[in-house]
């Protein structure tokens, strides 16, 4: 494994502290700080070590039992410490196990931050191995320091939005690690009602000398930090990317090399003649998306995506709500209350 090249496991756990007990009727927070070896060969300034914040549910600590695990992804713009600082997403998961929504788990919130965007959940030599990093560091890092079900049984997959993109994809790549996946609102499912290199501004990305010079368009943040995970190009200073419109001369131009090449790599469609059949493996795949999205491109491509998997004979269940991308997902009684937890509570192993 990967995780040799830092001599052992114990190695990478370079903290973890538990500021309150999970008694019989509240669970609590964890924090571990994880070493990664995965993110020390980013060239773009990315830190190596990860924050990560673990859920334990109601009696993990006075309990010998051991929990599945759900592994959660954030996406850009957000982080995990925003996910629990108001104390909603602790509160959530008390009350759905104590209304019998779902048995007691543990969840795993991955710090996916970096210091602009975020990550677009690649393995890039300029971004960084996000893959790497959570298939074999987090994974074997939270088996090591909790009581976890560690089979593929024990694990389920989930995010939102870009972190909905990132569980879909890990569970076309390792039906051995995970058995059951959900995504809200996933995004990079597949092409959307207009052509993907028609979105940012490529005027703007080919004359930025820096991040600040893109700070006021969230769009080209995003388009270059997904050229920083698809279109590496460490010979290529401040960005170290190659970029899908390219300035030659005076005029843009669509490189027609570099966009396919970042599509073929990154669109989950693209990738799924290659894991159609691991997808077959699986427990379960379920995903839903807001009708109203105001990018109505992620409308039609979580359309199109549902219609690929049925083309290639993958079993999954799909769902179109009305309603935009974030407004329900965590609210009382939302989708992840209501539909999440209780698609993992019926396809995850739980100790009786």
């Amino acid at each position: 494994m990967r995780l040799l090249r830092s001599g052992c496991l114990v190695l990478l756990l370079v903290g973890a502290t538990i500021p309150a007990l999970a008694t019989e009727k509240a669970g609590a927070v964890a924090d571990l700080e994880l070493s990664s070896p995965s993110l020390e060969e980013n060239i773009i300034g990315i830190d190596p070590v990860r924050r990560i914040k673990i859920y334990l549910p109601p009696g993990y600590d006075t309990s010998r039992k051991s929990y599945p695990v759900i592994y959660y992804f954030h996406s850009v713009f957000w982080s995990n410490r925003q996910m629990f600082q108001d104390g909603g997403v602790q509160r959530l998961f008390d009350r759905a196990i104590a209304e019998g929504t779902i048995p007691p788990f543990v969840f795993v919130a991955g710090d996916f931050t970096t210091p602009h965007v975020g990550t677009f959940f690649g393995n890039s030599p300029v971004s960084g191995r996000w893959i790497d990093h959570i298939v074999d560091e987090i994974v074997p890092a939270i088996d090591a320091r909790f009581r976890t079900i560690r089979t593929p049984a024990g694990r389920g997959l989930a995010g939102d939005f870009l972190g909905g993109y990132a569980a879909l994809k890990l569970a076309m790549m390792y039906p051995d690690r995970f058995s059951a996946v959900y995504a809200l609102h996933p995004i990079g499912t597949s092409g959307g009602l207009i052509p993907i290199s028609s979105r940012p501004d490529w005027g703007k990305m080919n004359r930025a000398r820096s991040w600040d010079d893109l700070a006021d368009d969230g769009l080209s943040q995003v388009f270059m930090a997904m050229a920083q995970s698809y279109l590496p190009n460490a010979q290529r200073p401040p960005f170290y990317c190659d970029l899908m419109v390219e300035a030659n001369g005076g005029t843009l131009e669509l490189d027609s090399t570099h966009a396919e090449r970042l599509q073929s790599q990154f669109l989950l469609d693209r990738l799924l003649p290659r894991y159609a059949q691991n997808l077959k493996r699986l427990a379960g795949i379920q995903f839903d998306w807001g009708r109203y999205d105001v990018n109505q491109d992620h409308v039609a491509a979580n359309q199109s995506f549902t219609r690929r998997l049925d083309d290639l004979g993958v079993p999954h269940y799909a769902e179109e709500y009305r309603g935009n991308h974030y407004e329900m997902n965590w609210s009382e009684h939302g989708r992840v209350e209501d539909r999440m937890l209780p698609f993992f509570a019926r396809l995850l192993a739980f100790e009786r």
